[in-house]
């Protein structure tokens, strides 16, 4: 499925009152012109504000391991892959919002 999701990379800013998250766009970071590409997190939630930023990022590496799932060993006993690939396809699904 084709995503619309906010282009990576995004990055954090402290703007005085709390955390913006969104993509830099010339000099500026966030924007209520483009309100869609700025999240506010409080102080207190400087980890989520973190894990949000990176969340482009980790959604494409998903991707990318998913695609790889067809070549790993089936025979092997170490790896379950039918539950690795249930598991980053439903991921996925949810950050498409299918879910």
């Amino acid at each position: 499925m084709e995503t619309t999701f906010t282009p990576s990379p995004w990055v954090i800013h402290d703007n005085g009152s709390y955390l913006d998250i969104g993509i830099k766009q010339e000099d500026f970071i966030c924007s209520y012109v483009h309100p869609r590409v700025c999240i506010g997190v409080p102080y207190d939630n400087t980890s989520d504000a973190y894990l949000i930023s990176c969340a482009p990022e980790m959604y494409e590496l998903l991707k990318k391991i998913s695609e790889l799932i067809p070549e790993l060993n089936p025979e092997d006993p170490y790896i379950d892959i039918d539950a690795m690939e249930r598991d980053i396809k439903n991921l996925l699904a949810k950050a498409r919002g299918e879910q």
